[in-house]
């Protein structure tokens, strides 16, 4: 499995040294809030290491690329839309039509509190809103029939992650690991995940990466004996 540093914060390197000995056509990935599936980008190389999965992105900026990008591969399906704890539809608020258009937010209060914030302000402004398509993870799954086994799930969303983690279908789904932006608070995500069966293995500039409790030993020996010096949690 060959890998390019697209993550923001490195996340790509753990993904390879946790993944790089498996065969990819059992492997499968979802992405929630991909934006152009490329910068930024935990994906990208299991995309083009075959793997299969679901990139979801509600901004018209973005999916354009992310369409385009993705057309042509049958084992990748793309849900122009969010995610969170309903199925319906919600206002889109989009921020700037730039690369920081991933501020974009389907949530009242995270627009609110970015509408607000005096560095924000002078950042940028949001450009504008529009109805996007909202399902709920478990539906999500179900309408492009994702396998019972998940190998991993990225999870970034301005300000949805936790409804989403909250209506996550966890009896019905193993997901071997988990990159969750946090912004909540890392304290009480840990909690969280640990009543779900998790444990946290590696923490980087602004996600936090969760692995089922009885993957914690494997992953973590791959985590140390590839990068010695590198911030994982035992």
């Amino acid at each position: 499995m060959q890998y390019k540093q697209t993550s923001q914060y490195g996340e790509c390197k753990i993904l390879h040294a946790l993944f790089k000995d498996q065969l990819p056509m059992f492997r499968y990935f979802v992405d929630i809030g991909a934006a152009d599936g490329i910068r930024y980008s935990n994906t990208i190389n299991l995309v083009e290491n075959g793997w299969s999965g679901i990139l979801v992105e509600p901004c018209k900026h973005f999916l354009s690329t992310l369409n385009k990008n993705n057309s042509d591969n049958p084992n990748v399906h793309v849900f122009a839309g969010a995610v969170s704890d309903y199925n319906g539809e919600s206002k889109f608020y989009v921020w700037s039509e730039k690369e920081d258009s991933q501020l974009s937010t389907i949530e009242d209060e995270q627009y609110q509190t970015i509408l607000n914030d005096e560095f924000w302000k002078s950042q940028g402004s949001f450009t504008d809103q529009y109805v996007v398509d909202v399902l709920k993870p478990a539906a999500l799954l179900d309408k492009f029939n994702a396998p019972k086994l998940i190998n991993f799930v990225d999870i970034d969303a301005e300000g949805s992650d936790m409804k989403i983690l909250n209506a996550w279908p966890w009896d019905d789904y193993a997901v071997e690991l988990f990159c969750i932006e946090v912004s909540m608070g890392l304290d009480p995500l840990i909690e969280f995940m640990k009543e779900k069966n998790y444990e946290i293995i590696s923490k980087t500039g602004g996600n936090a990466l969760f692995c089922r409790k009885e993957k914690h030993s494997e992953f973590f020996n791959r985590l140390k004996a590839n990068f010695p010096g590198m911030q994982v949690v035992s």
